[in-house]
C-alpha cells in the first residue's frame, strides 16, 4: 500500500488546506515548487519541484518552506571528501 494519498482522492477539506497554502514558485535553495502531487499519511502535501540542475523530484510543502530541502541531491557527490565521491561514483 502506498504511504501517499492521490490527489484525486483529496476531500474537499483538504483541497481548501493545499490552496490556503499554495507555495507554487517558491523557491528553496535550488529547488523551485511546481504543483501539488499527493498527501503524506500525515497530512502533509507532497510537492514536485524542478532544480536548477535539470532534474526534478517531490518533496515535502513544509520541508520547502523552512529551507530543509535544498536541491534534488545533485550536489551530495560535490559536498563529499574527494575519497568518498570517488568510492561513491563507482558504485553508482
Amino acid at each position: 500500500m502506498s504511504r501517499h494519498t492521490p490527489l484525486a482522492e483529496w476531500d474537499a477539506r483538504r483541497q481548501r488546506t493545499t490552496q490556503r497554502n499554495d507555495i507554487t514558485g517558491l523557491r528553496s535553495g535550488k529547488l523551485v515548487a511546481r504543483e501539488p502531487v499527493a498527501v503524506s499519511r500525515f497530512r502533509n502535501v507532497m510537492w514536485r519541484c524542478d532544480c536548477d540542475c535539470g532534474g526534478s523530484c517531490i518533496a515535502n510543502g513544509s520541508a520547502i518552506k523552512r529551507g530543509a530541502i535544498q536541491g534534488c541531491g545533485c550536489g551530495r557527490a560535490k559536498s563529499l571528501p574527494k575519497a568518498r565521491a570517488a568510492r561513491w561514483k563507482k558504485s553508482a
